[in-house]
């Protein structure tokens, strides 16, 4: 997957409890469009998401 910036602007993060459904949503997303962009995954560690977005910001 791609390297990307770290709380840029237009920057998505979504948290999986599996290792194995984050691959296949990255590689499902990976490349398609999205408007006059195209989609570019990335991961981060678990620790860069919990110091920035914590447990209470995850989605229910």
């Amino acid at each position: 997957m791609s390297r990307m910036e770290p709380l840029k602007a237009g920057n998505i993060y979504v948290e999986y409890s599996r290792d194995e459904s984050a691959c296949h949503a990255a590689h499902a997303l990976h490349g398609r469009g999205y408007g006059n962009a195209k989609v570019s995954v990335a991961f981060v560690s678990p620790r860069f998401y919990l110091k920035h977005f914590g447990r209470e910001s995850a989605a229910v």
